[in-house]
């Protein structure tokens, strides 16, 4: 889990996706799928308003929350490690 402002948090899950939810309504904004097994582990980087996402699937991804309140959301994929990623 990571705290992205006042309002909002990010999670990573079991299910392969991270999704972005509002605090306070305890609702989910957004669902974001792009891993093939479980997400470890999730980092915020307010520089350039992004997200770090670390799997079992050996990959880290970066998304882009810019307009993470739209339906518009992108994803770059790193190189795969050679081991589950624990922490990013």
């Amino acid at each position: 889990i990571a705290k992205v402002d006042d309002s909002h948090f990010i999670s990573g899950s079991d299910d392969r996706t991270i999704k972005l939810w509002n605090i306070l309504s305890k609702d989910c904004i957004r669902t974001f799928s792009g891993h093939t097994d479980v997400v470890r582990t999730v980092m915020y980087m307010p520089t350039g308003n992004t997200a770090l996402t670390g799997s079992d699937d050996r990959s880290i991804k970066v998304w882009s929350l810019n307009g993470f309140f739209s339906d518009v959301g992108s994803r770059k994929d790193t190189t795969s490690h050679e081991e589950n990623v624990e922490e990013v």
